[in-house]
């Protein structure tokens, strides 16, 4: 899904993933390697500023950055 703001002339670029803890990083750079071109695109054809996916959370909450699992309470309650 790609949701424009045309007013800021942005662009974000939204792959909802929940990986197992194990492949948040992988599933990270598939993400980023994946919409690559879709960005540049976005850029060069509508002249906005796009951001690719970013921010997986694995089944258990766990940070893609660190690789850790987040405190139970700082987790949303859906």
């Amino acid at each position: 899904m790609v949701v424009i703001d045309k007013e800021q002339k942005r662009a974000v670029v939204i792959d909802v993933a929940v990986p197992a803890d194990s492949n948040v990083r992988k599933k990270e750079h598939e993400k980023i390697k994946k919409y690559q071109e879709l960005k540049e695109e976005l850029e060069r054809t509508w002249k906005l500023k796009s951001k690719c996916p970013s921010g997986n959370w694995s089944t258990w909450g766990c940070d893609p950055l660190t690789g850790r699992v987040a405190p139970r309470d700082s987790r949303n309650n859906i």
